[in-house]
């Protein structure tokens, strides 16, 4: 049974609550009867400094900020993407010099990481390979500063990719598997889908997001299942859960074949009550979900 312990801070403040994960969040810190107040980049643009004095009212002592915001890999993989990502992690950072707040939750990413050295875990040495990896490094970087000097409490959280309903994004993996089969009925596997990789339902990771601040976790955590499956697995799984058909082409493959896995042992020092969705009951209902919306 997951443990019931309250959030220790009185007002929850989201930037990025439009965002897929961020959208769960939301959902999840509402549920406990919280007042969490959301903002995306329509109503707060986080590139421009003037705008956070928006906050001005809001943040405060009780007050643990949850900074969710990023162009994500799909959209972050130019120069123009990272100067955008560093503009909003600087001016987050600028605002909190001189605001007071309880605690910060930074989301990251498993992009800080290279691909070999399995099994990955906290203290893995960071080496972005990307554009995007390296603006969530940063940022990791600029609020790890902020919080030395301020005296607030961060937790930093490296997320591994994320699937499941309301994913925008169409990732390699079960999101672009689920949004291909009922599409076209087809799903496109590069290679023979080899790779293996930790596949997180985004309501794990939000409840994930939720436990960790109720047990005032304080620092970095990869937020990952600890089991790793391989594409084509993954695939096996969507023959046994979906009802229909669809057929299963494969694609040349773009890059050399890499796996990623994680030893979540730290996590579960914290959060041992946590229990993850399987594979199999995460993507019955996605399929679900995606076909009769709830």
């Amino acid at each position: 049974m997951e443990n019931s312990t309250r959030i220790p801070y009185k007002r929850v403040l989201l930037l990025g609550h439009t965002g897929f994960l961020g959208k769960a969040i939301y959902r999840v810190f509402q549920r406990d009867g919280l007042l969490v107040r959301g903002y995306g980049s329509a109503e707060l643009d986080l590139r421009r400094f003037e705008m956070l004095k928006a906050l001005d009212d809001q943040i405060d002592a009780d007050t643990v900020l949850i900074l969710a915001s990023a162009l994500t890999p799909d959209k972050g993989a130019t120069l123009e993407a990272l100067q955008d990502n560093f503009l909003m992690y600087i001016n987050v950072g600028r605002y909190l010099e001189t605001q007071a707040v309880g605690a910060c939750v930074y989301i990251s990413s498993d992009a800080v990481y290279p691909f070999r050295g399995n099994p990955v875990t906290e203290d893995t040495p960071v080496e972005p390979a990307s554009m995007y990896g390296l603006a969530k490094y940063s940022g990791e970087r600029i609020l790890a500063r902020q919080a030395e000097v301020r005296g607030w409490p961060l937790l930093n959280l490296r997320l591994t990719a994320l699937y499941g309903p309301g994913d925008p994004h169409g990732s390699y993996g079960p999101n672009s598997f689920m949004r291909s089969l009922l599409k076209e009925k087809a799903v496109r596997l590069f290679g023979k889908g080899e790779e293996q990789r930790d596949h997180l339902h985004v309501e794990d990771a939000a409840r994930l997001v939720y436990q960790l601040v109720a047990a005032k976790a304080r620092g970095t955590y990869n937020l990952a299942t600890g089991h790793s499956q391989s594409f084509s697995d993954v695939v096996e799984v969507l023959r046994q859960v979906v009802p229909d058909s669809f057929e299963v082409v494969s694609a040349p493959r773009k890059a050399p074949v890499t796996h990623r896995h994680f030893d979540v042992t730290k996590l579960f020092l914290h959060v041992p009550w946590f229990h993850f969705r399987s594979i199999e009951e995460g993507l019955a209902g996605y399929y679900r979900f995606s076909v009769q919306g709830s």
